[in-house]
């Protein structure tokens, strides 16, 4: 997956001129508490989740929790805690 992001992003950076700092992820296979520090690798700071479990995402909406700060663990080489703003759609 960090793999699609980074030729993403470069195709965005060399046909247009951008840098976004937003991943939409519409079809995840899971993440680990190292996601947060790879995506701030790529300047990413906010993600939007949109594959989720029902019985998750009830609880999470029930609980008001449908937006948090995910922080994770640092990664080898990236000196970080790093955290991102999530948004489960």
């Amino acid at each position: 997956a960090m793999e699609n992001i980074e030729v993403g992003l470069h195709f965005l950076r060399d046909t247009f001129g951008i840098t976004p700092h937003i991943y939409w992820d519409l079809d995840s296979f899971g993440y680990s508490a190292y996601s947060p520090a790879l995506f701030s690798k790529y300047d990413i700071d906010t993600v939007f989740l949109s594959r989720i479990g029902s019985f998750n995402k009830n609880i999470t909406r029930y609980h008001g929790l449908l937006n948090f700060i995910w922080e994770g663990h640092p990664v080898d080489g990236l000196n970080n805690y790093s955290k991102i703003f999530v948004t489960l759609t």
